[in-house]
């Protein structure tokens, strides 16, 4: 029977292996959608505080937590 460190170690091996792909795939996606979309997003946030609670690739956590920080 694996250990639990086992299997997190299995998981995090596969998902860095997988990552490069996915970015790759995305990326036509995040120049032509996504960027804007976040831009907007960000846009509307009023004061400085958010609640994210999405899930996905974290890139809109990032902005959104530049916006909040740098103005």
């Amino acid at each position: 029977m694996m250990s639990e460190t086992s299997n997190s170690n299995i998981t995090r091996k596969r998902y860095d292996r997988l990552a490069f792909f996915y970015d790759l795939l995305e990326a036509p996606m995040e120049w032509l959608r996504f960027t804007s979309w976040r831009a907007r997003l960000r846009d509307r946030i009023v004061g400085n505080r958010a609640l994210e609670v999405g899930v996905g690739n974290g890139k809109a956590p990032l902005r959104i937590v530049d916006h909040l920080l740098l103005g």
